[in-house]
């Protein structure tokens, strides 16, 4: 039997069955799905319109769900130069 210390979903099996492994050897990865990271790309243009902390409506067509509340967390100090775009993580609420 297999313990996490929380609450989540089998992201990644890190082991074979039958396989011997070391006591600290890591077998599973479990990711807690209550809140969702989503990685944007936004043209550096936009940049003076970001506040990290700040919630924006994000567009989707997931499901039929036209868009998503998600809370901005962090924004990249650098530009990609090859898309002139900048990486943002938002969080989303599962």
């Amino acid at each position: 039997s297999l313990n996490a210390p929380f609450d989540g979903v089998v992201h990644r099996i890190k082991a074979n069955i039958g396989e011997r492994i070391q006591e600290d050897h890591v077998v599973l990865e479990v990711v807690n799905v209550d809140t969702l990271k989503v990685e944007l790309h936004i043209p550096s243009s936009r940049f003076e319109e970001l506040v990290v902390g700040q919630t924006y409506s994000l567009g989707t067509n997931f499901r039929g769900i036209q868009s998503i509340e998600g809370k901005l967390t962090a924004i990249a100090p650098v530009v990609d130069p090859s898309t002139d775009t900048l990486r943002c993580i938002c969080e989303i609420d599962n």
